[in-house]
């Protein structure tokens, strides 16, 4: 996996930043390729109340709330026992005031069908709330079909 981290300025917290998020966007990959949709999977930590899903396909978009999202997940790796997701690389920005930050996420998808990868773009979105750093937002362009999805 390559990784590009843009630091606006270089600091040691804000490097401390983007490992603990990069390190949280990996966690919930392998929470998928691991089967794990418990509530104290990674796919649940440290979610924002209004946190959403979008997932698109270039033709058609769909909006999913957190619990939906992850029964999605559920459900299309159940269908697709085969699917596996790789992280390919990351980008990630924190802002000056370092209390937001954007995660730009390459993933290779294989198994939907089986012998085909397919590659996807996912923008994670994270913002400070008072103690921690909160997932805001999840949104997908290609490599799942967003009919896959309902």
């Amino acid at each position: 996996m390559s990784k590009t981290s843009h630091v606006q300025d270089g600091s040691p917290k804000c490097q401390e930043i983007i490992a603990e998020l990069e390190k949280r966007a990996q966690a919930n990959i392998e929470a998928m390729n691991n089967r794990d949709f418990s509530p104290s999977s990674p796919l649940y930590h440290l979610r924002a109340k209004d946190w959403r899903a979008e997932a698109g396909d270039g033709e058609s978009w769909k909006e999913m709330a957190l619990h939906e999202y992850v029964e999605s997940l559920r459900t299309i790796t159940t269908e697709n026992p085969e699917l596996k997701a790789t992280l390919r690389d990351m980008s990630t920005t924190v802002n000056a005031k370092l209390d937001s930050a954007r995660i730009f996420v390459n993933v290779e998808i294989e198994g939907i069908p089986v012998g085909i990868s397919r590659h996807a773009v996912v923008l994670l979105e994270y913002r400070w709330m008072e103690t921690d750093w909160v997932s805001c937002s999840h949104r997908v362009l290609g490599g799942m079909s967003v009919n896959l999805m309902e």
